[in-house]
């Protein structure tokens, strides 16, 4: 990848935010491992759905996720298998960042990344969400996927009135 993100494909979030929408606030995880070890991620609300590192610590709470999830998670596997022809989920969870809050700048942990593809795929964002990756600032739309550069910093400043919700993916390419 030449620049920090790139524009990668589109997939239809819609039947993701509509399960979402049914959930209740306390059903958002606020204190994961992720955000333990990484305090970019403080303000920020995750539904772990796959992930060695949550499923080790919390492994109740990401099969009943998962499992609320599992026909929008599988459709999402499928599609980027039908992109990659082979691989698998390192990790998926869904990050919601409350309104007029920062996913400070931060690169990930090594201990976290590997060889693997990052994608962020937004499911609900308005144009007063800047998505930052290295030096570039951009407006994502909901569906895109954009492929990012897991090694530079990246960081999300959200100063909407709205919350943004947002999919990562680390997609194994070598599975």
């Amino acid at each position: 990848m030449s620049t920090n993100s790139s524009l990668f494909s589109y997939f239809e979030t819609p039947p993701i935010l509509q399960k979402l929408l049914k959930l209740s606030e306390c059903e958002w995880k606020d204190k994961t491992f992720l955000q333990k070890n990484n305090s970019a991620y403080l303000r920020a609300k995750l539904i772990p759905l796959v992930g060695s590192e949550w499923q080790r610590k919390d492994l109740n709470y990401v099969k009943e996720k998962y499992s609320y999830f599992e026909k929008e998670i599988v459709d999402l596997h499928n599609y980027l298998l039908s992109k990659f022809k082979k691989g698998n989920f390192n990790r998926c969870v869904i990050v919601e960042l409350p309104p007029q809050t920062v996913i400070t700048p931060h690169i990930d942990d090594e201990s976290v990344v590997g060889n693997f593809k990052r994608f962020l795929i937004p499911i609900v964002t308005y144009p007063e969400i800047f998505y930052e990756f290295g030096n570039e600032s951009k407006e994502l739309a909901a569906n895109e996927i954009w492929e990012i550069n897991k090694n530079e910093l990246f960081s999300i400043r959200n100063y909407s009135h709205t919350r943004n919700i947002h999919i990562t993916v680390d997609w194994n390419i070598e599975a």
